[in-house]
């Protein structure tokens, strides 16, 4: 067998009988609460296999991205200047 087929057959590509089946996974993730980034941490678990809460949402960087914000910017009137 050559090294590119063993390498293919480990890999899980080259399967006798047919494709591979598809399967759904669920994983869970988190949402910012500031700009509605959903994320899935690279890490999961901590020493105890507790989930750890990342410290800052990656895409706005917001510390409080667990947490609404008091106030909502709101969005400009027509008419004013």
């Amino acid at each position: 067998m050559s090294t590119y087929l063993l390498y293919e057959f480990l890999s899980g590509i080259l399967i006798l009988g047919g494709c591979m089946p598809k399967v759904k996974i669920t994983l869970d993730g988190w949402r910012c609460a500031r700009c509605d980034h959903e994320w899935v941490p690279r890490y999961y678990y901590s020493a105890d296999r507790s989930m750890v809460p990342p410290k800052v949402c990656p895409k706005c960087k917001s510390p409080y991205w667990d947490s609404e914000p008091k106030f909502r910017r709101r969005a400009p009137q027509e008419g004013t200047p």
